[in-house]
């Protein structure tokens, strides 16, 4: 699904007559062009209660996937590492096995919540699924990809790649820890300390970490900033220059 938007916004100098001065000047308003265009691989206007997080980029990222993934692991009891009770998000590529195609359609989309050792994922029921080391259950209606692109006369100025999530989606199994995972997600607050990392694994493999690798934010407003070209390969796309996060209904 794509929804675009478009208006037009006068630029231009500013006149002004001198009364009693015979001074004055004028110019011609300079129209800008702004688009903006939101793209989902889900009905968006099913998920009437959501949690989204929109990872801003410095460069376009590509059309494939690949081998990439976008990891967000937020730090629910504050210990400062993922481990039992934390929930993640992936993603992009989560097997790791083979080339993926394209955002808008190929793309995996994980939970993933960990309990006495365990990690339950609710995932789609499409894709390649593993289940070594995982407990997997699956939702119809998880929600999905989500991205937004500004362009000012024709010149991308914003760009994100994130997901929305669905917080009513229903599960075909597991339905305790499901109910255990949402209370999780209900908990997180624009101060919940967060990490998050953009991967292309291709080889050779690039990334950047926010704020940095194995590292917990600390803001107040869900919303972090990252400084520009500190990411590390080859890979310029990764680089990410904000994230945001919060909760939503309609």
């Amino acid at each position: 699904m794509i929804k675009t938007n478009k208006k037009f916004i006068l630029l231009g100098s500013l006149g002004l007559s001198l009364i009693g001065c015979g001074g004055g000047g004028s110019g011609d308003p300079t129209p800008v062009d702004e688009h903006e265009s939101l793209t989902n691989d889900f009905d968006v206007t099913s998920v009437k209660n959501w949690f989204e997080v929109q990872v801003y980029l410095n460069h376009n990222w590509p059309d494939s996937i690949g081998k990439s993934t976008v990891t967000v692991t937020f730090d629910i009891n504050n210990s400062g590492s993922y481990d039992d009770g934390d929930i993640r998000f992936l993603i992009g590529n989560g097997s790791g096995l083979a080339t993926y195609g394209s955002w808008m359609s190929s793309a995996d989309f994980f939970v993933e919540y960990t309990k006495s050792g365990t990690t339950y994922r609710v995932r789609k029921p499409s894709g390649v699924i593993l289940g070594a080391g995982v407990t997997n259950f699956f939702s119809s209606d998880l929600g999905g990809i989500r991205t937004y692109k500004l362009t000012k006369n024709n010149v991308v100025t914003e760009r994100s790649l994130g997901f929305r999530l669905n917080k009513d989606l229903a599960v075909t199994s597991n339905n305790s820890e499901w109910d255990e995972m949402k209370q999780k997600i209900l908990a997180i607050t624009p101060s919940t300390p967060v990490n998050v990392v953009v991967t292309d694994a291709e080889s050779p493999s690039s990334v950047d970490y926010v704020p940095s690798n194995g590292t917990f934010s600390q803001q107040t407003a869900g919303s972090l900033t990252d400084p520009t070209n500190d990411y590390v390969g080859t890979q310029n796309w990764v680089d990410v220059t904000k994230v945001q996060f919060s909760h939503g209904s309609s």
